[in-house]
């Protein structure tokens, strides 16, 4: 593998995989409670939402440009992106960090910064 940026399965700590695990589940949820808070009557013209205007079918994009689903995203969006970081980036321990972590964790970064640009600043 290319400068063994394989990370094989047993190679994290149990608070590692936790860490692992709680991103994917914000992740997870957070795709999912979009579609109730965008389109249920009661909650789709809360805090700036489309209101009666809601359109179906829509795109992920068009349903959190802004409203109740907007906020949730970045909030689930950013708390799964902290777990992440702190379990590929062995929750702060630098020194105990290898040249292929610190690629990883480079790759990392500019994934999060690509998608904080298009999920924060350009919706």
């Amino acid at each position: 593998a290319f400068l063994n940026m394989y990370i094989p399965a047993g190679s994290f700590t149990a608070a590692q995989a936790a860490m692992l695990a709680a991103a994917q589940r914000l992740f997870i949820f957070e795709q999912l409670i979009i579609f109730p808070l965008y389109y249920l009557p009661g909650l789709r013209g809360l805090a700036g939402g489309d209101g009666r205007a809601a359109k179906f079918p829509c795109s992920i994009s068009w349903m959190t440009r802004r409203g109740l689903p907007r906020h949730c995203t970045l909030c689930f969006w950013n708390l799964g992106w902290v777990c992440l970081m702190r379990a590929l980036l062995k929750d702060g321990d630098v020194a105990a960090m290898s040249f292929a972590d610190w690629l990883r964790a480079g790759f990392m970064m500019q994934m999060y910064a690509a998608g904080f640009t298009t999920v924060v600043l350009t919706p």
